[in-house]
């Protein structure tokens, strides 16, 4: 029998009328400062400049919180219903295919144990795909392999590519919010993105780690109890 969701609190109203609220006035301050900058007065270029300024800087505090907010929700990974592991990865693959081909990425698919997840799991799958497009190497198209394993009662799947690489002193670090470890300015993100992860993947039992030579790349595995 499939879990029910957990029931609304009031307590949850104010933070989501915050979320709401905020957004709606950065998009109006997004709105403004476009159409300052398409309409037909000749602005000098410095205050063309502080307007593009404006408008990049409400477009990533929405996507920041856009990616709280999915933090947020994550905490009610286990409330969702399980599906066969390769049909959310091929369906987390799938959302990623219109970045993957801008970047001319070869994400190849490697066997993968026969099993069910909650469907939660393509969240954690596409985050990590997002992360491996994002950091590849400057004049490089990234490699990406999806694989996994059967394992004595528990499940094991990767994420694996030949980008930049994660260095061992910060292997534990890059998993805690809003502590990405490059400047937005090179790699835009929010640094929620694998703090998500692991979120969704302690909620279910499981385990998420980053292993491997970090002059190769990264690869980050998660281990999942096996379901019954």
């Amino acid at each position: 029998m499939p879990v029910l969701p957990k029931p609304f609190h009031a307590a949850e109203l104010p933070i989501l009328l915050f979320t709401h609220d905020l957004r709606q006035h950065l998009r109006t301050i997004m709105i403004r400062a476009e159409l300052a900058i398409r309409g037909p007065e000749v602005l000098s270029s410095s205050v063309r400049l502080a307007l593009e300024e404006i408008v990049a800087a409400a477009r990533s505090q929405e996507a920041l919180i856009s990616s709280v907010t999915e933090f947020e929700e994550s905490a009610e990974a286990t409330a969702r219903l399980s599906f066969p592991l390769n049909v959310l990865v091929q369906s987390a693959m799938l959302e990623v295919s219109t970045e993957s081909k801008a970047k001319n990425a070869q994400v190849r698919l490697l066997p993968m144990p026969e099993c069910s997840v909650p469907g939660c799991i393509r969240l954690v799958v596409r985050k990590l795909l997002e992360n491996s497009l994002k950091f590849h190497k400057p004049g490089q198209a990234p490699e990406i392999r999806v694989g996994g394993e059967d394992l004595p009662g528990s499940v094991s799947f990767f994420v694996a590519d030949c980008g930049i690489g994660i260095p061992d002193q910060y292997r534990q670090l890059v998993f805690e919010p809003l502590k990405g470890l490059h400047s937005r300015s090179v790699y835009p993100g929010s640094g929620m993105g694998l703090s998500t992860c692991r979120r969704v993947v302690e909620s279910l039992g499981g385990s998420i780690s980053i292993e491997g030579d970090e002059t190769l790349g990264t690869l980050v595995r998660v281990l999942l109890p096996r379901e019954n």
